[in-house]
Order: structure tokens, then C-alpha cells, then sequence
């Protein structure tokens, strides 16, 4: 009798033991992200930052130069900071942050969302006596919704919950209920899901249309990173960030809509392209060149590359010029010559006898885009030793039409997939940015952007 009942209590010791070892690596095992954290991510998001070794990526990151400048992350420096003055309090949240992946979201409202994978079950109990005893109030809130708040001042919540592995944060309690409800669905958008495989870096964005504006850009105009196209070709875009103290790398790919009236002026060109780079001594320049379709006498749509350019002269007064040497721009030029709203200008110069000055509807004609800055009335065209040029002033075309190209110019070889592509120095003094943008395969175009120190004359 006496064996049975030490054999049953063996028995049931080693049940106990079993069941404790696998509650045990249940609560300590790393979950599967696609079945974890993505899930968080509403559909109302519209942007998504994701970053590996959340801390130390994040802080360097936010303090580079170059982000400084150019890249709308001012609300995120702010919220971050918060965040990791709280964490950084303790050694066990300080080491997570260190390991761990972050995502940044954000709505069409710019309201922020942090999802931090915590990397395996983690004990809310824990979270809630940390973020009561390190911030103002000493106090949790709870919520009947399911998510919590925590006060860094009087008055101003901040809203998180922790489900899983995740501990999710925003100053939004309408975006954080948005995310714990989808939550409960366990999906993944799929086009998600495929960017978190396929990026490999620690930063790594993913975006729909308008947010280059929204937050990749801190000026009035076009966004100088991408020149503006990632909004104006895209549906939705996404790309991996590499950096340095001296220089950063964007890389990354984008799908169009086929009817979209900006990809449409586009050509897909059949050969290289050879351009003509300005290189000037100046405070800074810009050369950006274009593949577009344009149609000659028999309707048939061809591929013609232009250049423009801007530079400033030996008086440094602003220079715009665009430049083709494409047969069919030379003839649409001679053919809009012979409207009756054109104004033919004769001029006492050995070379260039006559300038045409044109409404930009009629040169539209000619070019599908005029990148000019300055938004003038009337452009001046002229063509000269098989070469169209169009300017902003009669001034700019006698000075620079009849020496084109001079020794200031570079030759470079563009890849015949390369339909827009950029080389400045007027982002800073000391940098020089180049972006590229080429075809891919069915409705996707890929794109670089690369931000480097400007070298020495």
C-alpha cells in the first residue's frame, strides 16, 4: 500500500514539475514577431519606423547631424526622450531597450504610437510599479478599455498597455484602443509583413503617400532627401536607413498606380543615358535629370532625356537652364515657334541671333515638367548647335547656351533603367546629396539617396 502511494506521488510530483517547466519556458520564450507585435499595428497607420537596438539606434538616430537638418522627427525627439529618461532609470528596462525592436506608428492625424517588443512575457505587475514610482503622481490609472496611464506631469497622461510580449505607448487613447482592438483579430497587413522580412537594416521605414511631406522633410518645398517623388509616383514606399557621423544611406522601393499623371510622363529608356553634370566652385548647385515620353510628327511616344540645371554665376546671381539634345525636343521647339502667342526676340550676338519667349502651357508642349524655381510669366527658349535650352531669362541663355558644354561639365553614364536622377550641394555647404530613381519589375521603381561630406576643391 505503502508503494503505491509514494509510486503515485512520484507520479504526480513529476506532472507538477512538467507542467511548472513548461510554464516556465511559456513565459520566458521569445514569441514569433509576425504572430506578436505586427499585430498591434492598426490600419489606420500610415507610417511605420522600425528600429532594432531601440535605444542605442534610436538615440543615434535623433542625434545625427544630417536627421537634424533635414528630417521632420522633432515630435519623436521629444516623445523618445521621455520614454528613454524613463527607462534608463532602471538596469533591467535600460537592458531591454538595448536588444529589443521598436516600432514607431503614426496615423494620417500624426499621432504617435510605440509598440516595444519586449522580447519574451514579461510581468505587467512589474511594468506598473516601475512606471508609477518613476514618474510624476506616483499613480497608475487604470481604463475599462483595457490600457492603463501613467503621468510624466500634472495633467498630461500618457497612455500604454502591455498584452504578450508588447508594451505599447502613445499620448492618443483613441490610436492605442485602436491597436489593442485589432489586436484581438491576429492579422497581419500583408504588405507589413513583407517589409519586416525583407529589411535588414536597424532603421527601416515603411509609408504610404504624403508622408514624405508629413515627416521626411522640415522645409516649405520639396522634400531635398527624395525631391518629393516618393509622394508624387507613390501608393506606398518603404526603405532601409544606414548611417554614419559623416554620412547617411537611404535605400528602398516604392509601387505606382499606372494611371498616375506623374509616373505617366515617365519613359522607360531603352539605352544609357549620358549626362552632363554641372560641377561648380559656388556655395552650392543642383543637376537633376529627366527621362520623359515625348511624341514626334508620326504620334509615336520616344524617350527623351533633359537636364536642368542650377548654379550660381561668377556675380552669384541664380542661374536655371534645362538642356536637351534630343532631334524630336529640337523639332517641337521649331514647330511651337510658329504660334501666334510667341514672341520672337532677335538679339546683336555672333552665335545666338534669336530667343523665343513662351507661355509655360506652350513649352509644356515640349516638356512634360518644368523643375524651374523661380515662377515666372514667360521662359525663354532657344536652340543652338543641336541643343534646346530653356531658361528664365535671355541673360542666362547668351551667357551660358553657346559655351555648352564647358570645362565646368562632367560626363556620367546614367543606367538605361534610371528615369530621375539628382546630384546637389545646396543642402548644406559641406554636403552633397545624390538620389536616384530607376524601373523594377511590373508597379515597382526602386530609389537611393545618399547624403555625404562635400570634398574639398
Amino acid at each position: 500500500m505503502t508503494k503505491k502511494i509514494l509510486t503515485g506521488l512520484v507520479v504526480a510530483l513529476f506532472f507538477i514539475l512538467m507542467g511548472l517547466l513548461v510554464l516556465y519556458f511559456y513565459l520566458n520564450s521569445r514569441v514569433n514577431k509576425q504572430n506578436s507585435i505586427l499585430i498591434f499595428v492598426p490600419p489606420q497607420t500610415e507610417f511605420v519606423l522600425r528600429i532594432k537596438e531601440t535605444s542605442k539606434t534610436t538615440n543615434s538616430f535623433l542625434n545625427n547631424p544630417v536627421v537634424k537638418e533635414f528630417l521632420n522627427f522633432e515630435e519623436l525627439r521629444k516623445y523618445w526622450s521621455l520614454i528613454d529618461s524613463i527607462t534608463s532609470r532602471n538596469y533591467k528596462t535600460a537592458e531591454i531597450l538595448r536588444s529589443n525592436t521598436s516600432y514607431l506608428c503614426i496615423d494620417s492625424s500624426l499621432n504617435f504610437l510605440i509598440l516595444v517588443d519586449l522580447d519574451k512575457r514579461t510581468n505587467e505587475h512589474f511594468i506598473d510599479q516601475f512606471l508609477a514610482t518613476a514618474t510624476d503622481g506616483r499613480k497608475i490609472e487604470k481604463f475599462k478599455e483595457g490600457y492603463k496611464a501613467f503621468y510624466t506631469k500634472k495633467n498630461e497622461p500618457v497612455y500604454y498597455f502591455v498584452k504578450q510580449n508588447i508594451f505599447a505607448v502613445s499620448k492618443s487613447a483613441v490610436f492605442l484602443t485602436q491597436s489593442l482592438s485589432y489586436s484581438i483579430s491576429e492579422k497581419v497587413n500583408n504588405e507589413l509583413g513583407v517589409w519586416d522580412t525583407r529589411m535588414k537594416a536597424n532603421l527601416a521605414v515603411w509609408g504610404k503617400s504624403g508622408f514624405e511631406k508629413k515627416i521626411l522633410n522640415r522645409f516649405t518645398g520639396e522634400n531635398p532627401i527624395f525631391g518629393g517623388w516618393l509622394d508624387k509616383l507613390s501608393n506606398t514606399f518603404w526603405f532601409d536607413i544606414s548611417m554614419d557621423n559623416k554620412k547617411i544611406n537611404f535605400h528602398g522601393e516604392l509601387e505606382f498606380d499606372s494611371l498616375n499623371p506623374e509616373i505617366r510622363r515617365f519613359a522607360r529608356s531603352t539605352e544609357d543615358n549620358k549626362c552632363l553634370f554641372f560641377q561648380s566652385n559656388s556655395t552650392g548647385y543642383k543637376n537633376e535629370s529627366y527621362q520623359f515620353l515625348i511624341q514626334d510628327s508620326l504620334g509615336k511616344l520616344s524617350a527623351a532625356p533633359f537636364m536642368y540645371y542650377y548654379f550660381k554665376d561668377t556675380l552669384d546671381q541664380p542661374v536655371e537652364l534645362v538642356v536637351s539634345n534630343n532631334r524630336i525636343a529640337v523639332y517641337l521647339f521649331q514647330r511651337a515657334s510658329l504660334d501666334t502667342s510667341v514672341q520672337l526676340i532677335p538679339m546683336a550676338d555672333d552665335l545666338i541671333t534669336q530667343i523665343a519667349a513662351m507661355g509655360r502651357d506652350l513649352v509644356n508642349k515640349i516638356i512634360p515638367l518644368i523643375p524651374f524655381e523661380q515662377d515666372t510669366g514667360k521662359l525663354f527658349i532657344t536652340s543652338y548647335n543641336n541643343y534646346l535650352f530653356i531658361a528664365t531669362s535671355t541673360e542666362v541663355l547668351l551667357n551660358h547656351a553657346s559655351s555648352y558644354p564647358s570645362a565646368l561639365f562632367i560626363k556620367k553614364t546614367l543606367e538605361k533603367r534610371i528615369f530621375l536622377s539628382c546630384n546637389h550641394s545646396w543642402l548644406q555647404k559641406n554636403q552633397v546629396l545624390d538620389y536616384n530613381y530607376q524601373w523594377e519589375k511590373g508597379s515597382r521603381i526602386s530609389f537611393t539617396s545618399q547624403i555625404t561630406p562635400k570634398q574639398p576643391n
